[in-house]
């Protein structure tokens, strides 16, 4: 195989002066994981809300880049992710031979079609190779995804412009945050709410859309299967909000919560240990290999003025599923301080655990 090198210059575009404090000006991954340990970063620098959490890639360890939109009516959606993980570290399929670094991409059409799931190779810079590449703003407002592969018929652009302030799990972004969501397990959401503008070609189709959009990055030490047994998280726009949200249990059975709400690009909720209740309706909790998929979830969360969202998604199309994982699109009705109102939400399920 060859020695390919994956060099994050345009990530470091972004953070540069973060990064000089966390890690080197310059980062370069192979795709032949490393055989020693990486170095993992999980307290937060000053500014570096998107750069990479890990140096160098090695067997077991991940860090992803992800972004989606979701159209206003809750019936299409496009996902990019872009990975630096080994198979072992995070996969969506185990047997796969793509290299570590990839870009998947999944698209729903919203014509009842199903969703088309693919990931693109890359070798360097940007993904390059794949086609695909991100840029954003250095004070993350904005985000551009471009697509260039007319080969595979991949073309086009996605963009997104922010509606209020990112976050880490219990704190806003800046130096010193605790970013694990879960032991070993990093997340910072660098866009819980977006103006989206979807136009592009999947596979030669073209999906065009406007909606609510979305950007966040995990990474990890361990592999990610490992390092939990059930996971739900998601986010809506509904009412005038924007809501992030998740429900994760540990290894050891410890569970954690956490929801995050915009109203009017202002924060109006931000809790990491209580507050927040989400529930599948039809299927036991919490979710094990065995139960059955559920087609929708109840939300309950409490805002920082003390009322309170409850909240029924319902999905319209399934994005991804491979059994432990699936990806929903789809709507959410929600009563916010007694006013009911309907929106758009993606959310996913995570269950790796027989218990």
């Amino acid at each position: 195989m060859k020695n390919l090198l994956f060099t994050l210059a345009s990530l470091l575009a972004l953070v540069p002066a973060a990064l000089s404090q966390c890690f080197p000006d310059t980062n370069t991954f192979s795709p032949i994981p490393y055989a020693g340990p990486s170095q993992v970063q999980f307290t937060s620098c000053p500014s570096q809300a998107d750069g990479p959490r890990i140096f160098p890639l090695n067997a077991t360890t991940f860090d992803w880049w992800y972004f989606d939109a979701v159209s206003t009516d809750g019936s299409k959606a496009f996902t990019v992710i872009f990975f630096t993980s080994s198979a072992i570290g995070f996969s969506f399929d185990f047997f796969s031979t793509v290299d570590p670094l990839n870009v998947w991409v999944f698209a729903s059409f919203g014509d009842g079609s199903p969703a088309s799931v693919f990931p693109v190779p890359a070798v360097a810079g940007d993904w390059k190779g794949s086609g695909i590449s991100f840029k954003g703003e250095p004070d993350l407002s904005s985000y551009v995804v471009n697509l260039n592969n007319p080969l595979i018929g991949l073309t086009g652009t996605f963009t997104l412009k922010s509606r209020g302030p990112g976050h880490y799990n219990c704190g806003p972004l800046g130096p010193g945050q605790d970013e694990q969501s879960l032991p070993n397990i990093g997340w910072v959401n660098v866009m819980p709410g977006a103006d989206a503008v979807v136009d592009v070609e999947v596979l030669g189709k073209p999906l065009k859309f406007v909606g609510h959009g979305y950007h966040d990055k995990n990474w990890g030490d361990v592999p990610f299967i490992s390092a939990l047994k059930s996971w739900y998280w998601g986010h809506a726009s509904v009412g005038g909000y924007d809501l992030v949200f998740f429900d994760m249990i540990d290894p050891s059975g410890a569970n954690k919560v956490g929801g995050y709400a915009l109203k009017d690009g202002n924060v109006v909720a931000s809790t990491c240990t209580t507050g927040v209740k989400i529930r599948p309706i039809g299927t036991p909790y919490p979710p094990t290999i065995f139960t059955t998929v559920p087609k929708a979830l109840t939300l309950n969360m409490t805002l920082d003025d003390g009322s309170h969202l409850d909240a029924v998604l319902t999905q319209t199309s399934t994005q991804i599923n491979i059994g432990i994982y699936v990806r929903w699109v789809g709507t959410i009705e929600a009563t916010i301080g007694g006013v009911t109102a309907t929106g758009a939400a993606l959310w996913e399920q995570f269950a790796v655990s027989a218990t």
